[in-house]
């Protein structure tokens, strides 16, 4: 609202769920429009979590995000004459020397999560050196800056009391964003893909590990696959959820089908019950015919010979 463009768009992303990233990306694309600058700015510092796909919550959100969320918009970025990826990253970067595989799978603690903070922000700069190098010659300019200590909610996961002691060191967001400002739309950067610029808007060099070529090459090469395997990790559990729910199914209707017998038996039971004393009923009822009719021979026979008697008497009287 303060900027007055009635045309921001608010779309869900987050960058602790790869399959977040997927949706958004997809959402995205389905609006159909270009897309001229890619800025990865957000950040965190202090969770002591996973992410949802297993990895320590500031590589997670901080690189492994962003990097996906690039590779997923790289065909649009490249469908304009010019692009930029801008890659915030931060000066602690300077102080990881390198990237701890054994660390990213494990949650980092209060006291750790400097350290941890410091990998992904190398990871950043790792990330945009070797982006730079693989869209050379290319319409996409890309480059990583440093805001400067600024205050934003980066420290939201930190203690309180914490959090306000750093934010007094801190400098304002409108300062933190000429930087990142600079580095997405001066033309004085449209040659210089694949440097580090600085909270003062002048190129620096960064992490002399970047000049590993081959440190830079494999740690691109695992993230890749990291982004695969959690992909395919997720492929799997379809098919076993779908599963599962088939199979509930299935045991609802053969429980269903159980009671459906149960209530026809007893009814088919309760019918050759009433079959059975209708039929009881009913030989009841002849035997009882039977016997008015023996009844009634029988009288008819007294009868008959009381009249014989009665005729052999008159008979004789005559």
């Amino acid at each position: 609202d303060s900027t007055g463009n009635q045309q921001v768009e608010f779309l869900k992303l987050d960058l602790s769920s790869l399959r977040s990233v997927r949706d958004f990306v997809s959402e995205f694309k389905t609006r159909n429009l270009p897309l001229h600058l890619l800025i990865l700015n957000a950040g965190i510092l202090g969770a002591t979590t996973l992410s949802m796909d297993g990895f320590e919550m500031s590589f997670a959100v901080n690189y492994l995000g962003h990097f996906a969320l690039t590779k997923f918009l790289l065909d649009l970025l490249h469908c304009v004459p010019a692009a930029r990826v801008v890659i915030v990253s931060s000066e602690e970067h300077y102080n990881a020397k390198s990237i701890p595989y054994e660390k990213l799978r494990v949650p980092s603690t209060l006291t750790s999560s400097l350290e941890a903070y410091q990998v992904s922000k190398l990871a950043t700069i790792l990330f945009a050196t070797e982006l730079s190098k693989r869209l050379a010659n290319s319409n996409i300019t890309v480059l990583s800056v440093n805001p400067g200590f600024v205050a934003t909610n980066l420290f939201r996961s930190l203690p309180m009391l914490v959090e306000k002691l750093l934010k007094q060191f801190t400098t304002s967001v409108t300062e933190g964003c000429r930087p990142i400002l600079y580095c997405a739309v001066s033309k004085e950067l449209d040659q210089s893909s694949g440097h580090y610029i600085a909270s003062t808007c002048r190129r620096k060099y960064p992490n002399p590990l970047v000049k590993d070529t081959a440190t830079v090459e494999i740690f691109w090469e695992k993230t890749e696959q990291w982004i695969s395997e959690a992909f395919r990790s997720e492929q799997k559990q379809l098919p076993q959820q779908q599963l599962l729910q088939q199979t509930t199914q299935e045991n609802e209707n053969n429980n269903f089908e159980e009671k459906d017998d149960k209530i026809g038996g007893e009814k088919e039971h309760e019918h050759q019950h009433e079959h059975k004393h209708e039929h009881e009923h009913e030989h009841e009822h002849e035997h009882k015919h039977e016997h008015q009719y023996e009844e009634e021979d029988k009288n008819e026979e007294e009868e008959y010979k009381i009249e014989t008697d009665n005729s052999d008497t008159v008979k004789l009287n005559g």
